[in-house]
């Protein structure tokens, strides 16, 4: 009791108790051990708990851009040809009485080649096009005379406006402006007279078609013509001498198939 009444008025020097010595180095043990661990722990725990990365955006889905149907092309074509012709005798006296039509229908297949120029505004498609067929369209009838009357068209061409309207790589139009081509008449007398004739005359056309445009530059189109020639007369000659006028009226219907190539200026 001495001791500790010593101890608290601080006049005693004596040393101090164990218990006191070992209660103060276990709090000190367990200071410096705690610190070690939250020194160990705390970048793990501060990586815990940062913010998550913001997640990458989404893209814009990417969408093709609309073909565009502008610019000069060059193509080819192929298809085939009815025509109708009406014949008359003026004179009466080869193959048919006076002003008495005689119908020949002819058909056959054609080739040739297309160039031209597109503008597109907005969905509306603009363009002129100039075409060239040969043809190898033949029609014959015998007339009331028992005369065999044949036709042919040799040739034909167009130069013609287009108008039409896109739906992406789809084209629908129409068409028409003037056409030319050259027929051929040749009525045959029996046994062994022929007469033949040509002519090359101007008229009028007017159309529709569609195109679609495939990969790069090219596209595909099928269309439809009709072609009205006119009325004219017809001078046939016979290698045995004399002549005929024959008036030959001639329209035609053309179904086409073709393939274009667009050049990349415009």
């Amino acid at each position: 009791m001495a001791n500790w009444q010593q101890f608290e008025s601080g006049e005693s020097s004596a040393p101090l108790p164990k218990f006191v010595i070992h209660f103060g180095m276990s709090r000190l043990l367990t200071a410096i051990t705690a610190v070690s661990v939250l020194h160990a722990v705390g970048p793990v725990l501060a990586a815990d708990v940062s913010p998550s990365p913001a997640m990458p955006a989404k893209g814009v889905p990417y969408v093709a851009p609309l073909y565009d149907w502008t610019g000069f092309y060059l193509g080819a074509h192929g298809g085939g040809g009815w025509t109708s012709s009406t014949v008359t005798d003026p004179t009466g006296a080869v193959f048919a009485p006076p002003s008495t039509g005689v119908d020949v229908s002819g058909q056959g297949w054609l080739g040739g080649a297309q160039i031209g120029y597109n503008y597109q505004l907005g969905a509306w498609v603009f363009g002129v096009e100039g075409d060239l067929s040969y043809t190898d369209i033949r029609g014959t009838t015998t007339s009331p005379f028992g005369v065999d009357v044949n036709t042919r068209l040799n040739w034909v061409g167009t130069v013609t406006g287009r108008l039409g309207i896109a739906w992406d790589r789809t084209l629908v139009y129409a068409k028409a402006g003037a056409a030319f081509g050259e027929i051929s008449v040749s009525p045959r007398v029996p046994p062994v007279i022929d007469f033949k004739g040509k002519d090359t005359r101007t008229g009028w056309t007017v159309g529709a078609g569609v195109e679609y445009a495939l990969w790069g530059d090219w596209s595909v189109k099928a269309e439809y013509n009709y072609l009205d020639l006119g009325t004219r007369t017809v001078t046939a000659t016979s290698p045995a001498g004399g002549s005929v006028l024959t008036d030959a009226k001639v329209t035609e219907h053309m179904i086409k198939l073709g393939a274009n190539y667009k050049f990349g200026w415009r």
